[in-house]
This record gives structure tokens, sequence and C-alpha cells, in this order.
């Protein structure tokens, strides 16, 4: 299987790794997805729906309780139960008619402050010595209705009763109202007693306008939205109307639910008309389910697509390459576009011209390297015979008289020691120093005493490696140009110091010599770095080697790490700094 998996290639293995860990499980994922899905989804409506049902309960419960609230006030008012009890009314009619007053300015102050549909409030009374007027009747007009037939019966002393149009108009007649019911009412039905007697005197009843009591339950409880509420007691319906019996023993079977909600307290059931049927969602679940393994279809031949095209630019890259390495990399890769493969290109191109270069870098320092072996055969002469040569000239000097002229001649000879000594590439700071002041003390029997020296260095630094002839040629250059013969500046002062910062030396020179205009000054910058010679007012080209052989030495040996800059101020003076770094070597 190893073996089979190392042959194919990288397009066939991300497509294969796709299928088996995205396409195949996404699509087990799908028929698990079907069976557990319809399931779930059924329990959530269900849980919904009875939901529902519990807040409309909650709801309708609420409302009446608050009926229930006031009639109970109204019921134990002393007031009213002294009236309907007392057998002797006869004998006190002014009082009778001012409690009975009293008590309807109350009751109508009451509906009205509580504003909770009531229509109108009844009071049916055992009592006959107290007249029909106003609210009050006898109780013998509610025999022969049935919801009193029930009240009586079921010997409750609160009740809630729902009457349709019809039973609502019959009600109306009996109470003596030549009127036919609007609608369906709500009647709220309280026994009115004495405490502590088993008897009572009459039976309060608030008629409610069914519609606007049940107004606040619009949302849930109408004609068009599934619910409707069931009165137990009169087996009348308010909402939808029912399509179906329901079996209110039996609350789900195993095709359908009809759920419904029972007050605990009031005989109402809030019953939900619509029935979920579990193979709706069943076909929901499928929906989801295929939906899902069409979308992974897709994606599969969207992805197996895109790797392809990958692949392709790929190939098609790979072929570029190989052509320009065939042609000695003299070609380059073409971009057409801007995405990650175009910069794989881009890169590529970059390395090719990185290759250019070093590759140049290398055949121009081979190319140094020989000439300067052919100018150091040529150079080369007898040492010795120099010498010789030096120390006849620095004698006959002082037996002349001259001994500045011997001193001077004797630094020369000091000097060309140092120049044809074979030591290697590098010196060491202390050598290019002491080479220093021998250069200025040749130079001092030209300028007499006004040319001097003062050198600025840490001991640890003395020992510190650096290229032959660094300094040499900079103070040379610095002699020549910033203290020419017709220069009238008084003493000639030529700094060097040496620090060290950041493992990096910096050898800085600086005179107070003529200087240099701006635009010179550029043009001895060119010449640092392009090699332009820059060389007014030299007389002879021997005493000057030149910026840009020391500025290409600097990169021959220590590259980029390395540097040499020049600054000049017209009548300030020119200081020149070399940076170069830290290191052990020495050859």
């Amino acid at each position: 299987m190893r073996k089979f998996w190392n042959k194919i290639g990288l397009f066939k293995k991300c497509a294969s790794i796709y299928v088996v860990f995205i396409t195949v499980p996404t699509l087990f994922f799908a028929f698990f997805l079907y069976h557990t899905q319809s399931e779930q989804f059924y329990d959530q409506a269900v849980h919904d729906r009875k939901t529902a049902l519990s807040q409309i309960a909650d709801n309708v419960d609420t409302s009446f309780m608050a009926v229930e609230d006031l009639s109970n006030s109204l019921t134990y008012r002393n007031s009213l139960v002294s009236l309907i009890s007392r057998s002797d009314l006869n004998e006190y009619p002014v009082w009778a008619k001012h409690s009975s007053e009293e008590f309807m300015i109350n009751l109508k102050y009451s509906l009205k402050y509580q504003n909770l549909s009531i229509t109108d409030a009844a009071i049916f009374t055992n009592n006959p010595d107290i007249p029909e007027t106003g609210n009050f009747y006898t109780r013998d007009r509610l025999y022969a209705l049935p919801f009193y037939q029930d009240f009586r019966r079921q010997n409750k002393n609160y009740d809630i009763y729902f009457l349709s149009k019809e039973a609502a108009s019959e009600y109306f007649r009996q109470k003596g109202e030549d009127k036919d019911a609007k609608g369906a009412v709500l009647l709220f039905v309280r026994k009115i007693q004495q405490a502590y007697y088993s008897g009572y005197q009459g039976v309060l009843i608030l008629e409610v306008n069914a519609d606007k009591f049940l107004a606040s339950f619009s949302p849930y409880i109408g004609k068009n939205s599934g619910y409707y509420i069931l009165f137990k007691n009169t087996k009348d319906t308010y909402g939808c109307l029912p399509t179906s019996k329901v079996n209110f023993t039996n609350r789900s079977s195993k095709e359908s639910d009809l759920l419904f909600e029972e007050s605990e307290k009031y005989p109402v059931i809030v019953v939900s008309q619509i029935a979920l049927h579990r193979k709706i969602y069943l076909v929901s679940a499928f929906r989801m389910s295929l939906l899902l393994i069409l979308m992974t279809v897709i994606q599969l031949f969207v992805v197996w697509g895109m790797i392809k095209y990958i692949f392709k630019k790929i190939n098609m890259q790979i072929t570029e390459m190989d052509k320009i390495v065939m042609h000695d990399f003299s070609g380059r890769i073409s971009i057409t576009a801007s995405n990650e493969l175009s910069l794989v290109g881009q890169r590529y191109n970059l390395l090719l011209d990185k290759i250019d270069t070093l590759i140049n870098d290398i055949v121009q320092k081979e190319t140094d390297i020989k000439n300067a072996q052919i100018k150091a055969l040529q150079y080369q002469i007898n040492p010795h015979f120099i010498y010789n040569v030096l120390s006849i000239f620095a004698g006959n000097a002082e037996q002349s008289g001259n001994p500045l002229l011997s001193e001077s001649i004797s630094y020369f000879g000091h000097l060309l020691r140092y120049t044809i000594r074979d030591t290697g590439l590098y010196s060491t700071v202390e050598e290019e120093l002491e080479n220093a002041k021998a250069l200025i003390k040749v130079y001092t029997l030209h300028f007499t005493d006004s040319l001097r020296l003062n050198i600025e260095v840490k001991e640890e630094v003395l020992k510190q490696p650096l290229i032959k002839f660094l300094l040499q040629p900079i103070i040379e250059n610095s002699i020549i140009h910033a203290y020419p013969r017709e220069y009238a500046g008084g003493d000639m002062q030529i700094n060097i110091s040496v620090e060290v910062f950041d493992k990096k030396m910096i050898i800085t020179i600086a005179d107070n010599g003529i200087g240099m205009e701006t635009e010179h000054l550029c043009k001895v910058r060119e010449n640092i770095i392009h090699g332009a010679e820059v060389e007014p007012g030299a007389k002879s080209d021997s005493s000057f080697i030149g910026l840009h052989n020391i500025y290409k030495r600097l990169k021959l040996v220590y590259g980029e790490n390395s540097n040499l800059e020049i600054i000049s101020f017209k009548g300030k003076g020119t200081v020149v700094s070399a940076t170069l770094p830290l290191t052990n070597e020495r050859e």
C-alpha cells in the first residue's frame, strides 16, 4: 500500500485525501442526519407547541383570576351581605334604599376601574323584600337556565360559564331584558354568603364580553390560529372550529399528535387544532440530507477542478524552469497573473537574478586577483639594492649638514620596507599608525614644521587586524588635496581616531584643509563607488591611489558590512570614515 501511495502523483493524492476525509464522511453524516434529525425536529415542534399552549393557558388563568378577585371582593362586602341577608327591610326602607344605592355606586366604580371588559353585573338574591331594581333580581329567574342548574348541581362557590350567542340571549330574557346578545358572553358566577354560614343568600354574576375579554389572546386564539378554548362545564368552544374530536385521556399517537393544556384552576382546556404529523418531519429531514449530499457532490467537482487547474499551472512553470536551465539560466518565467503561483515564479526569477549577480561577482573577483598578481610581479625589485641606495643618500645628506633631509630619507626607507614586506593581506592598527607617522615625517621635508599628526586610539584596539595600506592612501590624498602650495591657513592638522561600536571598527581621518564645494564632493563620492578619477590639482598620479581603490578593497575583503564615506565643507576641511567589521583573521 505504501509503495502504491508513493508512486501516484501529488494531484491524485490530494483528490484521494479529499474524497476519503471530506466527501465520504459527509455522505455518512447526511444519512445519519436523516435518521436523527427527523425525530429531533418532531420533538422540537412538540416542545414549541406545548410551550405555546402553556403560555396561552397561563394568560387565560391570569385574566380569569383578575375577574375572580373582583367578584370575591364584591361578594364579601359587608354592605351587600347585610342588605340581602336582612328580612325586615320593609321596616327600614330608607336604610335599604341607601345601602343598595351605595353598593351600586361602588359596583359601577369597581367595574369601570378594573377595565376587565365587564359589561354588567347582576345580583340574584333569595330575599323577597329586595325589589328588582337596578342590578338586583330574584334568584327564581335562574332556575330554568342550564348553566345555573350545573352550578347548583356541582355545589361550587365560584365557576365560569361560556354562553353562546343564543344561550346569552336566553339569559338576558330571563333577566327581563328585551334584547339579543351581540356575541358570546362569559359569566363569572359566585355565591353571596355570610362567613360561618352554610347557606347562601344569592349569587353575583359578572357578565363579560367574550370577544373583548379574550382579545389579548387573539394572536393565539382565533378563527385561523389553530388553537381554541374548550369550556368543560358547557362543552362550548371559543376560537377556531374543531375539526376532529380530541381524546383527552391519550395525548399522542404513532402517526400524529393533537396537543392540549388543561387549566389547573378553571374549567377550560386550551387545544391545538393542528396535528403534528411525524411524516412531515421525516420529509423535512430527508430534504436537508439531500441538500447536504448535493452540496457535497458539487464541492467535490469544484475542488477537483481547482486542484487540476493548480497542478496544471505548476506543471507549466516546471516546464519553463527546465527550459531556463537548458539555456544556461538565460530566460525568465513569464508572470501573467497576481496569485500564489505567480509569486513562486517571481521568487524563481529573483533567484536567477541573484545567481547571475553572484557569478558576475566571482568572475570580477577572480579577474581583480589576477590583475593584482600581475602588477605585483611587474613591480617586484630587489629590496636590498633600494635599502643600500637610500642609506647612501641619507649618509651623504647628513655629511653635507642637512639632517632634516637625512631623517626624511630614513622614514621613506621605513615606508618602503613596510610596503614591500611580505606579511600577507592583513596588518594591524598599530602597524598602520606607525606607517602613517613615517608618512607624515616624509612630508615634513616639504611643509617644515607646519604639518602635524594627532592620533586618538585605545590600547586594546592596536592589535586589531585590518587590511594593509588602508590609512596611507587616505592621508596622502588629504595632504595633497587639502593643503596645496598656495595654502596659507597656518598649522596643518591631520587627526586619526579609531573607535569600536556594535562589533564594527570605525577609522576616521580628518583634516583642516581647504575642503570642497558641494558639486565637487558629489563627483568624489561618485568616484568612490564607480571609479571615475576626480583628482583636480594633483601634480603626481603616483602620490594619489584613489578612494575608489580603497572602497573596492573593503568590499572585496569585508563584503557589504564595510563602507567608505566622505564629508567635506568648503574652507573647513574634509573627513573620511572607513567602517569594517571586527575580525580575528590575519593572513
